[in-house]
């Protein structure tokens, strides 16, 4: 059951794990504008449980992330005529919103459909590995998982643990600075012990 809840919003989990691997200031910014206090996160793992535990609650933060990951995203690039991105989507509940803000109804107007279809495939940029087409029908995803975690602590819990898992992967797979640090130590010792059985073994000779 957990591994289906997990599978079902497996893009906007590691979409959530980016962001706060990649830009942890921007996603205070989120929760400060929302009202919730961040002065008291001290890891990246304290950013994570409170910002799924906000946005289980929060309309304004869903809406504004969603928001966030447009402009992360550079999903301007695709827009109507008008020049405005009209995706929008409204829930049956009348609790989300998304005017103008997710995925509808059309794109950049100078792209013919062949060539927005392959942009919309490409993977890369902020969100590696998430294609944009799948970018551009977040909100509907955000505010699934929304539902969904207003239903169960658990199910809260379980974003939290598959966030910081995929973000611990991903910062390892970077090389981060603990990671990095190790290396150094380990060939610096390796080095150290081969110096000093050289010393060792000089002297010996002398």
């Amino acid at each position: 059951m957990r591994q289906d809840f997990l599978k079902k919003h497996s893009k906007v989990i590691r979409v959530i794990a980016t962001s706060i691997s990649k830009d942890e200031k921007g996603i205070k910014a989120l929760l400060n504008r929302n009202g919730v206090n961040t002065s008291s996160i001290k890891s990246k793992r304290d950013l994570t449980n409170v910002f799924v535990n906000s946005l289980a609650k929060s309309k304004g933060l869903a809406t504004d992330f969603n928001k966030y990951i447009v402009g992360k995203s550079k999903l301007n690039d695709y827009k109507n005529a008008d020049g405005k991105i009209d995706f929008s989507y409204t829930s049956d509940d009348s609790l989300w919103d998304f005017k103008n803000t997710t995925v509808g109804s059309g794109y950049n107007s100078d792209l013919t459909p062949s060539d927005t279809q392959s942009e919309l495939e490409k993977k890369g940029g902020f969100f590696s590995g998430i294609t944009a087409k799948d970018l551009l029908n977040m909100g509907m995803g955000i505010f699934e998982m929304q539902r969904d975690m207003k239903v169960s602590s658990d199910n809260q819990q379980a974003v939290s643990d598959a966030v910081n898992s995929e973000r611990t992967n991903d910062e390892l797979k970077a090389g981060s600075p603990l990671k990095s640090n190790m290396t150094m130590y380990i060939v610096l010792g390796v080095l150290g012990v081969s110096l000093l059985g050289g010393i060792i073994y000089y002297y010996k000779k002398k």
